[in-house]
């Protein structure tokens, strides 16, 4: 029997219902909307990029002693909550609002102030992390993106809809071949006519996954967003 201890893991294919911060933050951060702390966001915590912590349990499993712990973690990825929440708002352009609460609403939020792990025992197996905090968030967000994408591309084909990659998706595409480092999204263009049919199909979206028809004064803008909730 070995034992292995895993920190808070996130990744593209975390639950869209995850109550814990960090789901919480990236989701926000997809829909385009400022994070909110309840604190002062001084909680210290290790988190573990999903693809980092699934190598780490094969390491566990293939290379652990017999009856000793390892912690899945790395030191790279240790980081308070608001400097978490300022990495995901960054990200997309967005900020983080500090909105404190009062005694009694404060009461329903964690006490916790430090959850830690040290590695150095998992490492000494020869394991060690690929993405840090900055690189593992900004790639959950480029596959959430991805995934709405391929969602997208699925109706379309199916209604015979035209649509067309464009800005920073196309410059992405071409230039990079995949995505643009520092783009946030996946920018896709159709004509009036066909976006007005998508609009007509939004019962085929997954249930996690609506069109958010952008109004203003009660007139449509030319653009809209697809959103994974």
């Amino acid at each position: 029997i070995v034992i292995p201890r895993l920190t808070r893991s996130y990744g593209p294919t975390m639950l869209m219902s995850d109550t814990k911060a960090i789901s919480q933050f990236i989701c926000k951060a997809i829909v385009g909307k400022d994070i909110v702390l309840k604190s002062e966001g001084t909680q210290y915590y290790s988190y573990t990029y999903v693809a980092d912590a699934v190598c780490g349990l094969l390491y566990v499993l293939l290379l652990g002693k017999k009856g000793e712990a390892y912690n899945i973690a790395d030191e790279s990825s240790d980081i308070m909550l608001r400097d978490l929440a300022k990495i995901i708002a960054d990200s997309v352009g967005n900020k983080v609002v500090f909105e404190i609460p009062d005694a009694i609403e404060s009461m329903g939020y964690s006490k916790a102030t430090k959850a830690r792990l040290d590695s150095t025992k998992l490492q000494e197996l020869g394991w060690k992390s690929i993405y840090d905090i900055q690189s593992g968030i900004q790639r959950t967000i480029k596959i959430i993106g991805l995934s709405i994408l391929k969602e997208i591309i699925a109706i379309c084909k199916r209604h015979d809809l035209t649509y067309y990659v464009y800005g920073g998706t196309l410059l992405g595409a071409i230039r990079h071949q995949g995505f643009i480092p520092w783009d946030d999204d996946v920018d896709i263009a159709m004509s009036r006519k066909d976006f007005e049919k998508l609009k007509q199909y939004q019962n085929e979206f997954p249930q996690y996954m609506f069109l958010d028809t952008i109004q203003q004064k009660g007139h449509q803008w030319t653009a809209a967003h697809v959103v994974d909730t």
